[in-house]
């Protein structure tokens, strides 16, 4: 079994993003839910763009993810992106 500590949950790749970034603009809500429930997870993380999470679940319509996301006391959701 792997530990939490031992996974780079916030791992970006070339474009900034994270898995929670990914998760959250293709609706992958129980994905969204499992990344959030992670205590080294960076909710309002952006990418290269200066996208959130939150910014993808908006953009594209995902209700549920957004509702997650604006839950969390770390999430900033006034934040502006490019």
């Amino acid at each position: 079994m792997v530990e939490q500590n031992d996974v780079k949950i916030d791992f970006r790749d070339e474009c900034g993003r994270t898995p929670l970034s990914w998760a959250a603009q293709y609706e992958y809500g129980i994905v969204v839910r499992l990344l959030l429930k992670c205590d080294n997870v960076e909710a309002d993380s952006k990418d290269a763009n200066e996208w959130t999470s939150l910014s993808w679940a908006a953009q594209y319509g995902h209700d549920a993810a957004v509702r997650l996301l604006v839950q969390r006391d770390d999430m900033e959701t006034n934040s502006k992106n490019n």
